[in-house]
């Protein structure tokens, strides 16, 4: 793992994948990458949530969640700070675990693709823990013409709470 400031240089030739493991889920809406001139990365494609180790070949054929390109003097650090951000499909990126970067080239063609800034933007997204989750509602059932008790109970969901109706069985007489 790679600690402090330093560079990512491509090995035998352009094309570099960049893979990211998150302790819990996320959501990304922006991407920063900036590199040196010609060898800075020109296409980057994003996936996300692989079951599988990304290969070169795979990530080559398979459609990405988004591609992103770089003009040449705004991945150099010559352009502003703004020209190396790039906004991303906040919808695509709302629940993700992992994500790969497949840079397919860079500006001059030649066959060493260097890295020296990235920088992801999101924040974690937010879980329901259902030990701090307080009844804020109305607490008692009501009879059916089942004579069963239901009541509401909350559930955690993809996104926000998913209320459903629980039953409890049979209603005691009273």
């Amino acid at each position: 793992m790679l600690e402090g400031r330093g560079v990512v240089v491509s090995d035998c030739d352009e094309q570099l994948i960049i893979n990211f493991q998150f302790h819990q889920p996320v959501k990304i809406h922006s991407l920063w990458l900036r590199g040196p001139g010609e060898k800075g990365p020109k296409t980057v494609k994003l996936f996300i949530n692989n079951p599988v180790p990304l290969g070169f070949d795979r990530a080559q054929s398979s459609p990405a969640v988004q591609q992103v390109e770089f003009a040449k003097e705004e991945g150099s650090g010559g352009g502003s700070n703004e020209a190396c951000l790039r906004q991303l499909n906040y919808v695509r990126f709302q629940n993700v675990k992992s994500l790969q970067l497949f840079i397919l080239d860079n500006h001059g063609g030649g066959e060493q693709t260097v890295v020296e800034e990235l920088k992801l933007y999101g924040t974690p997204l937010a879980s329901t823990n259902m030990q701090e989750f307080k009844r804020v509602g109305w607490d008692g059932g009501f009879q059916s013409s089942n004579t069963h008790n239901f009541r509401w109970r909350a559930r955690p969901a993809r996104q926000g709470i998913n209320w459903s109706v629980v039953d409890n069985g049979p209603r005691r007489p009273e």
